[in-house]
């Protein structure tokens, strides 16, 4: 199988392909050895990058404390049903940030968790209508109250 056929079969760019073959034969191991492996060394052997030296932004980082709470409760009785649906809904979720902010966004989840409410309609709407102020920090609300009056006297117009 060619790189451009494996790279179509798994959707990833052929650079990628390049990579890990590239990885394989540097190795020198054969097929048998390298099926024989454990899922860790698999893991250090292709997935550990060494040249990457980036930490996670504090942003990221905050986003990523609520994915766990947010899979586990959607993935209760009577919630979704099925992880990826769970997972791309908390994608959409942390996408809010990108228009909302940090601190509105994590004050919405707050909101909404309480609300026992956990889908991105839910959190979105209530940045929408701005009941996450309730859950932020006292100075931060006085600065955006005025953002918030505007903007829910727009809608009603």
């Amino acid at each position: 199988m060619g790189i451009k056929s494996i790279s179509t079969a798994f959707h990833v760019s052929r650079n990628t392909v390049r990579k890990y073959v590239r990885r394989y034969q540097e190795s020198g191991l054969t097929l048998e050895q390298l099926t024989a492996m454990s899922e860790e060394k698999l893991q250090k052997m292709f997935l550990d990058d060494c040249n990457r030296s980036h930490k996670p932004t504090p942003r990221r980082e905050a986003l990523e404390a609520l994915v766990p709470d947010y899979v586990k409760r959607l993935s209760r009785k009577g919630e979704k049903k099925y992880l990826p649906q769970a997972f791309r809904t908390c994608q959409g979720i942390m996408s809010l940030e990108g228009k909302y902010g940090l601190a509105r966004l994590v004050a919405a989840c707050a909101c909404a968790s309480e609300g026992r409410l956990y889908g991105y309609n839910e959190v979105k709407e209530i940045l929408e209508r701005g009941d996450d102020v309730d859950f932020m920090p006292s100075v931060t609300k006085q600065s955006l109250m005025p953002c918030l009056t505007e903007s829910s006297t727009s809608r009603t117009v």
